[in-house]
């Protein structure tokens, strides 16, 4: 049985999908002589999401390059540092570890040793304030997943959950109280908000909690910890991965509904503040 190596990748690939361990990279450079002594690095255009002001994928252009030319048949060090064509103020910088081949029909090798930022995903803002003390523990969790560490993933988001079930279900509630409802079901967050047992508390919010804040009819805190059932040790790693995503997956949603929520709020208190200011006679009015 015979061992085939992977297809080498473009660089482009490298720095926008798999910046993470040891690749070998087919267009990195451009030879400078006929004897393949030295050769420049390409700096290929970016597509990246721009996490400063566009808040969409945008083009990246690299500004700056630490080593632009190198020799072939040792390790170099090299930074390069990307901004947005667009706003200019979004950045993407890479540290990594280049050598080229004496034989040019041979690939580069490169070893990514870090970027900043480490994520390119905007990770919503809700889902932080959602996850409270442990959110370094869910950005470790995030960054996991995007490897592909199912277990390393799973067990991360699985500890955020259990750590913080308490707050996600009290904003659960205060995005609930907002919401048009009745007597009796605004009733019962208030009582499951005071609760003190947590099976309790899920039972008041599946009779109370409003449309807008359930997940496809669901109540969500029940969603979210039905992935959480079976120990890591009954799952494969691939399995650990997809509850894993999973589970960020409801999390993010839910956090975005109760955002979506309070907003909605908070527009309808600002139309209505408008209208009360506008009802109001001037000065000019009242003297006549």
């Amino acid at each position: 049985m015979t061992n085939t190596e992977p297809a080498p990748m473009l660089f482009e690939d490298f720095l926008t999908k798999s910046f993470d361990g040891y690749a070998k990279v087919s267009d990195v450079i451009t030879w400078l002589s006929i004897n393949h002594v030295k050769a420049t690095i390409a700096k290929p255009t970016l597509t990246l999401p721009c996490l400063a002001e566009c808040d969409r994928s945008t083009y990246f252009d690299c500004y700056e390059i630490s080593q632009e030319t190198i020799g072939s048949g040792r390790w170099h060090d090299i930074a390069m540092h990307y901004n947005c064509r667009h706003c200019r103020r979004g950045i993407y910088d890479f540290a990594m570890q280049i050598r080229i081949p004496d034989n040019p029909k041979r690939e580069s090798e490169l070893i990514a040793m870090g970027k900043w930022p480490p994520y390119h995903e905007r990770i919503p803002e809700g889902v932080l304030d959602l996850t409270g003390s442990d959110r370094e523990l869910f950005l470790k969790g995030w960054k996991a997943e995007r490897a592909g560490l199912g277990i390393g993933a799973y067990t991360y988001y699985r500890r955020v959950i259990e750590d913080q079930k308490n707050r996600i279900i009290e904003r659960l509630i205060d995005a609930a109280s907002t919401c048009d409802m009745p007597v009796e079901a605004r009733r019962l967050l208030e009582q499951a908000k005071k609760e003190q047992q947590f099976a309790s508390a899920i039972d008041l919010l599946k009779q109370g909690l409003p449309e807008s804040l359930r997940l496809k009819g669901h109540e969500p805190i029940s969603l979210l910890y039905s992935t959480l059932s079976g120990g890591i040790h009954e799952h494969t790693d691939g399995d650990c991965l997809d509850g894993a995503k999973r589970i960020r997956l409801l999390l993010t949603t839910l956090a975005a509904r109760i955002q979506r929520v309070l907003d909605d709020e908070a527009e309808v208190n600002a139309a209505l503040s408008g209208l009360l200011r506008g009802k109001q006679p001037s000065k000019d009015q009242t003297s006549r």
